[in-house]
């Protein structure tokens, strides 16, 4: 059966002209739609790839100026800082406990926290030093914590948990939840740090290195890592070259624990916060050992080892202030070699 268009004329007696309706048939829609799905699943992981090269560039940018503020420090007071202080002896007997990070906060455009910081006093301390503050100080104080009247008490405590992003990573899982610990809870962002430093090799992996990993080194340098616990370093303690040693690295997604970019249960840990001494570990591979994996040292768990959510690798600050991606695979030898100031084994990076 044939439709004839009905056909009309135009006032001034021109011929006829039909009229036509176009649009998408349903099929027509279908394919498109599945065109566009096929595009955007083939443009996805590009758009991936750059927006993590992105936060790669990012992490690298805030290692460097972790490793410019390591530098100017070393610059200022002739030696590098200690990883960690709270000694009941030797060069900080007595001294308060802090983190390597708390003290490099003026070379990182942080004296907002560093000016109101009493580091005569613990990390934590929760004497309240209000009245020490002027007017200008307070307001800062105010501001950068949210206060919305001036009833606050100004504690270490309270300064220590001024979350700050030059100490997080962009590509670790956003911290917007609570865990607690004991009676205390820790609500998001509660000053964690994605950078760390170690300052030793647990000794118990000495023989098994030697034995299947082909380490060379002496045992004892596996208690000379690039900072030293309660211990200023100069260059000269450098004796495998600052080029040649790990500083600073990532160590990321704290307070949780992870394994294999995955969150281990429940755990986590409440040393984490940038300012706490205790955030400088000994790297310690196998510390949960029905788990973790003594034979890889990066990218399998940020407890007691390098971890970072970028894919294939982490960022590591050298003590010359070079900042590198180092691949996941890196050999155990190759990196335990780095990872030593003073065991004898120099080797030049790529």
């Amino acid at each position: 059966m044939h439709i004839k268009l009905k056909s009309c004329e135009s006032e001034s007696g021109n011929a006829p002209k039909n009229i036509y309706h176009s649009g998408f048939t349903l099929v027509e829609l279908l394919v498109v739609i599945v065109v566009l799905g096929i595009l955007m699943a083939l443009l996805l992981p590009a758009f991936n790839s750059v927006r993590e090269g992105a936060r790669q560039s990012v992490c690298s940018n805030q290692m460097r100026q972790l490793g410019l503020g390591l530098q100017q420090y070393e610059s200022r007071n002739g030696a590098f800082p200690a990883a960690a202080t709270g000694a009941t002896s030797g060069e900080f007997e007595d001294s308060p406990r802090y983190n390597v990070l708390a003290y490099i906060l003026p070379y990182l455009e942080l004296n907002y926290i560093a000016d109101i910081f009493d580091m005569e006093s613990d990390w934590n301390d929760t004497t309240n030093r209000k009245d020490e503050l002027s007017e200008a100080e307070l307001e800062v104080f105010k501001q950068r914590m949210g206060f919305s009247s001036n009833n606050f008490s100004v504690t270490n405590q309270r300064i220590a948990g001024q979350d700050a992003f030059q100490f997080l990573c962009s590509s670790a899982p956003a911290r917007d939840g609570n865990v607690s610990q004991g009676s205390t809870t820790y609500s998001y962002p509660h000053a964690a740090t994605d950078y760390c430093s170690a300052y030793a090799i647990d000794d118990d992996l000495h023989s098994g290195y030697t034995n299947t990993h082909g380490y060379e080194g002496p045992e004892d340098s596996f208690e000379k890592g690039g900072l030293s616990l309660n211990k200023r370093l100069r260059t000269s303690a450098f004796k495998d070259g600052l080029g040649n040693t790990f500083i600073l690295f990532e160590s990321a997604g704290k307070p949780y624990r992870y394994v294999d970019g995955k969150p281990y249960g429940n755990a986590y840990d409440t040393y984490t916060q940038w300012s706490n001494w205790k955030a400088s570990m000994k790297l310690n591979p196998g510390i949960q050992s029905q788990t973790f994996n003594r034979n890889k040292l990066i990218n399998h768990t940020n407890v007691g080892e390098v971890y970072s959510f970028h894919p294939d690798g982490a960022m590591i600050l050298y003590g010359d202030g070079a900042v590198k991606f180092e691949s996941e695979d890196m050999p155990i030898d190759v990196f335990v070699n780095r990872f030593t100031r003073d065991g004898g084994e120099v080797e030049y990076r790529d």
